[in-house]
């Protein structure tokens, strides 16, 4: 424990010299975005504070691991790590909930900071980007995630039209997801719509698609919901 307040003193002497002298950290840097995340993970507010103060991206990206690394924000690995605290100054300093904030705290998050990301407030915006809340509905459904699919649905996702629900419960049918098809469905997705796009291939009907993947109950959800 000392060496560790020791460690944050001396950073924290380091950066406040820094600032007053007017030079400017490499804040930006691969190694600062790594340090910033990795105290996220972790919750040591007091370091996070000292590279927010030294001009840190609250949005920043660093990667993590060996070999295939993954780039993650650290709002993301609060979430995973449960730092509620940290997650809370995150938010509090402008952090970004996007579409990938919202599955990976749906699927990955830690209870003490799960629902600090899954609110109705972040939900809708990121819902009424359609890009983002496209991209996740389509994802969550492809891959039958049935809680994150209601989730997002009951936050308006896919609800501007354009297809995307539609979309969303083929996904859902050719990947054999019960459960997703029956919330899209019940979500008032419509079972006998056409893209302009399907139509150019053929104009396959969605209970054609149930049909050729001869699943008996979602052949007999999507008849029920009038399928032609």
């Amino acid at each position: 424990m000392k060496a560790r307040g020791f460690n944050v003193f001396v950073f924290a002497f380091s950066v406040a010299t820094l600032l007053v002298g007017g030079a400017r950290l490499a804040t930006r840097s691969e190694a600062a975005g790594r340090s910033f995340v990795s105290a996220a993970r972790r919750g040591d507010v007091t370091v996070m504070r000292l590279w927010l103060l030294a001009g840190a991206d609250v949005n920043t990206r660093a990667p993590e691991g060996g070999g295939a690394r993954r780039w993650t924000s650290p709002l993301e690995a609060a979430v995973e790590g449960g730092q509620a605290e940290a997650v809370r100054l995150l938010l509090a300093r402008g952090a970004e909930v996007d579409s990938g904030d919202l599955l990976f705290a749906a699927e990955r998050g830690a209870p003490e900071t799960r629902d600090l990301i899954l609110t109705e407030s972040h939900g809708r915006r990121v819902c009424r980007n359609s890009d983002d809340g496209e991209g996740a509905l389509l994802a969550a459904s492809e891959s039958g995630r049935e809680g994150v699919v209601r989730l997002l649905l009951s936050y308006g996702c896919g609800a501007g039209g354009g297809g995307v629900r539609e979309t969303a419960l083929r996904r859902a049918i050719i990947n054999g997801h019960r459960g997703v098809v029956a919330a899209l469905l019940e979500a008032g997705a419509d079972v006998n719509h056409l893209s302009e796009h399907e139509i150019a291939l053929g104009g396959i009907t969605v209970l054609q698609v149930a049909l050729n993947h001869q699943d008996p109950e979602i052949i007999a959800l999507v008849r029920r919901a009038g399928a032609k």
